[in-house]
């Protein structure tokens, strides 16, 4: 009876997380954890761990330290006292991208927290409950708003569609770790998407600007033939550019008579000889 009561209250003096991030880095032969952790009060005391970590996993932390149990393994971490932030560093060996599953220091507690993995892409098993978006992965009972506040008292900034961050809660269902499948060359999938995504944007935006161009050109051809179409303009008075001006039949004024001959109205002006 003693012995739970004491548990009991050493749960309730524990601190419980509010927020935490976890990034992982894979460097072909060891998995590296850079992790931060807000808690909710500046009390010390002992944190569990939702999924302990593997026994050859080294831990070095500032304002905790680790606890094992009889096997080596990392199961939980005593928090300094009046430290509300907690920054970890864990490595693990890991050479085989086949691995089942993998272990960022999630802690147990109702806090959203935030896993990022680097080097490859990491799709959580169907069975955590976490459901794909288009940039991220989260369970369903995370809002928006969690999300965000999350990501802003964390690093203050938006995370990118090709970081694909998980956002959850240490639940039971992670008492093995973060279950999931690893692919290295869904990194690369990854970036070529992104670039046929912004390679189609460029050739919507080319499209467009075509378009406009073309448009304003065949307004001006429209506004050139209704100039054409509504105004004569007289350059010179030169019959082939008034084609609206009658020509005269030959013969009428002069107009097709033999060179030299002078016409109606010149032989009309000559003085008249008489004949006597």
């Amino acid at each position: 009876m003693l012995t739970i009561l004491a548990l009991i209250s050493l749960a309730q003096a524990a601190p419980h997380p509010i927020f935490a991030a976890h990034r992982g880095v894979w460097t072909g032969s060891a998995m590296e954890w850079s992790s931060t952790i807000h808690l909710d009060s500046d009390g010390g005391g002992t944190t569990p761990l939702a999924a302990p970590l593997p026994a050859d996993a080294t831990l070095s932390a500032a304002h905790a330290s680790p606890i094992r149990d009889d096997t080596g393994q990392i199961t939980a971490l005593e928090i300094t006292p009046g430290a509300r932030r907690v920054d970890l560093r864990i490595r693990r060996p890991l050479s085989d991208l086949d691995a089942p599953s993998l272990h960022p220091p999630l802690l147990s507690g109702s806090g959203v927290q935030r896993i990022i993995v680097d080097g490859v892409v990491f799709v959580p098993d169907p069975r955590l409950g976490i459901e794909r978006h288009l940039r991220y992965f989260s369970q369903t009972d995370i809002s928006q708003d969690e999300r965000r506040t999350l990501n802003r008292k964390i690093d203050d900034r938006r995370t990118r569609s090709r970081d694909q961050a998980i956002y959850l809660r240490a639940d039971d269902r992670l008492h093995e770790g973060l279950i999931g499948s690893l692919d290295a060359r869904g990194r690369i999938s990854t970036t070529v998407s992104a670039a046929i995504a912004a390679s189609f944007a460029v050739v919507l935006s080319t499209l467009f600007f075509a378009q406009r161009w073309l448009s304003h050109l065949a307004r001006r051809e429209e506004v050139d033939g209704y100039i054409d179409r509504e105004f004569v303009w007289p350059i010179a008075p030169n019959s082939e550019t008034r084609p609206d001006v009658e020509h005269p039949t030959d013969g009428e004024d002069g107009v097709g008579a033999e060179p030299g001959s002078p016409g109606p109205a010149a032989a009309e002006d000559q003085p008249q000889v008489l004949n006597r």
